[in-house]
């Protein structure tokens, strides 16, 4: 490693959309779940970019803010951006989430109320 461009070890990216992915549940889990209820869920990331090193011991921070909603699709895009200790961006994606029943355990079919709860 003392040989890499950084002269240090750096952590794996996929840390790093980890780390993304705990914020958006931790979104998610502000709407609640309920018997039947529709329930909100990361479809993925898109244009996911990693902009600067992370660094062994280094303190980041995630960046979670929903930006779109689609009424029609019933779906929430939402920026997501790293910022490190220095306040600089090491990575950055969009999340999308969708409203969607719980049909594969209750063995209903997922159904479209037409309506959208507001972001907490």
């Amino acid at each position: 490693m003392r040989r890499s461009i950084f002269g240090q070890r750096v952590v794996h990216g996929a840390l790093l959309v980890g780390l993304m992915s705990a914020a958006s549940t931790m979104v998610a889990g502000r709407f609640g779940l309920g018997d039947g209820a529709e329930i909100l869920v990361s479809l993925g990331y898109d244009r996911i970019r990693f902009t600067a090193p992370v660094f062994i011991g280094d303190t980041v921070t995630v960046h979670y803010r929903v930006n779109e909603a689609d009424s029609v699709r019933r779906r929430y895009h939402a920026e997501v951006t790293v910022t490190n200790e220095s306040g600089a961006t090491v990575a950055s994606a969009i999340n999308i989430l969708a409203w969607t029943t719980d049909a594969a355990t209750k063995g209903t079919e997922a159904k479209n109320t037409g309506s959208m709860p507001p972001v907490p």
